[in-house]
């Protein structure tokens, strides 16, 4: 792998790891304001302990070595959690920062996630890419 894609990978996924992770634990703790904020889009209060489950298990996947089908599970699933989010935020009519806060983690989850497609491909061999791809679709 490219030292330069590593560090870029590296840097985006660790800074996501650390906010996926803080809000995990401010889930699973089930700290007030985000009982609250789940409460205010219409949620159950006991989400906020599967959410912080499943944020903190997908950091694990996201910093594990190897495990690339585990790691595309992962992307997916906070892609699922953000833009779920995103879109019961603005269907209630709400826009406050942590509308900000959930776009702006999308933003950085696929800046990640573009991050891990470029090492991935630059620590495969270039004609082994599209036989990797295919494989995967099967």
């Amino acid at each position: 792998m490219n030292a330069r894609i590593a560090r870029v990978y590296w840097g985006l996924t660790g800074l996501f790891c650390l906010l996926a992770a803080f809000t995990g634990l401010g889930d699973l703790l089930g700290v007030e304001a985000v009982i609250s904020d789940l409460e205010q889009l219409g949620y159950p209060r006991h989400l906020a302990a599967f959410l912080g489950t499943a944020k903190l298990l997908g950091v694990v996947a996201l910093i594990a070595p190897g495990l690339p089908r585990l790691k595309e599970w992962a992307y997916a699933g906070f892609t699922f959690d953000f833009v779920g989010a995103i879109y019961s935020a603005l269907a209630l009519g709400i826009v406050d920062s942590d509308l900000l806060m959930a776009t702006g983690s999308l933003v950085l989850l696929v800046a990640a996630y573009s991050s891990y497609l470029l090492a991935e491909r630059a620590s495969v061999p270039p004609g082994l890419i599209a036989t990797r791809s295919r494989r995967a679709l099967v």
